[in-house]
């Protein structure tokens, strides 16, 4: 199906279009309930150069050059897995980075922190921040340098308040509503096609109900004209079948001739579906004229 047939079945049924749309709606408000967001909190440490290289009186500040490579040396030490395993014994789904902060030019190493609760966001952030120091104590003392003359780090900012991050809820949220909008349309183009097959088989059926209407009062005449002429009607003299004033009629005739008038008989025919031939109807009607008037002498 088009994308336009699409549309404009879901515009001509769309009370299914509605009530679709309401589901979806609904199960993007319990995802959006049911799915809680992320909490991320970071933290930023810059590195300091060794007193020995800074004059007595001078800014350490004033000497960060050459600091930059120390820092993703720094940052590929916290990411082995002594400290990863650390990290999981404090939350095991919590993650966490520790890499040089691209937006400044100094040595700034910068840590973020990952959870699904604030409290093990601040936990695990903790945790990592401790181990700057020794990670980076331990990269120097590897090399055999005094401690005067190692490299330090200072604390910058740290975030004491986990911010919540809706980006995994929003991505639920827009797969879900995905679904709802396309189990919608499927469901509205099924409908339709239901719908328009029914309708088909109405209409089929119509025209032979409407032939059926139309023969019974047909039928219901013919069946009336047949009682009518059960009730109303006898035989006449002639062997037709007709009314009780036609009997009397003969009667009348009949005693104005000086004839005796012998009254048929007045049972009705066995069948009006089947009437006898032409031959059989002529002799019976012969023969009950000549029964009916007898000739009785002169007195």
């Amino acid at each position: 199906m088009k994308l336009s047939t699409m549309a404009q079945t879901m515009v001509r049924r769309w009370y299914f279009t509605l009530v679709g749309l309401m589901l979806t709606a609904g199960l993007c408000f319990g995802v959006f309930t049911i799915v809680p967001p992320s909490y991320q909190a970071t933290a930023n440490l810059v590195l300091l150069p060794p007193k020995t290289s800074v004059l007595d009186g001078g800014n350490p500040y004033l000497q960060l050059n050459g600091l930059t490579e120390v820092v993703d040396v720094l940052s590929r030490a916290l990411e082995a897995e002594d400290t990863a395993a650390a990290v999981a014994a404090i939350e095991p789904s919590a993650t966490y980075t520790a890499e040089t902060d691209v937006t400044t030019s100094g040595p700034i190493l910068l840590v973020t922190v990952d959870d699904k609760t604030a409290v093990g966001t601040l936990n695990v952030l903790n945790a990592v921040l401790d181990r700057v120091p020794l990670a980076l104590t331990n990269l120097q003392s590897g090399l055999g340098i005094a401690a005067e003359s190692q490299i330090t780090s200072r604390e910058v900012t740290r975030d004491s308040d986990p911010a919540p991050v809706q980006k995994t809820r929003l991505r639920v949220l827009v797969v879900a509503a995905a679904i709802g909008l396309l189990l919608t349309a499927f469901g509205v183009a099924l409908l339709d096609s239901l719908l328009v097959r029914r309708s088909a088989r109405v209409a089929a059926r119509k025209p032979s109900e409407d032939h059926n209407v139309s023969n019974r009062p047909v039928e219901d005449t013919v069946a009336k004209r047949s009682r009518s002429d059960r009730n109303g009607r006898s035989a006449t003299p002639n062997g037709n079948y007709g009314s009780d004033h036609d009997a009397k009629q003969h009667r009348r005739m009949a005693a104005v001739n000086g004839v005796v008038y012998s009254p048929p008989d007045m049972s009705p025919p066995t069948s009006f579906d089947e009437p006898p031939a032409n031959g059989q109807r002529s002799s019976e009607s012969e023969r009950r004229s000549s029964s009916s008037i007898r000739m009785r002498p002169p007195g």
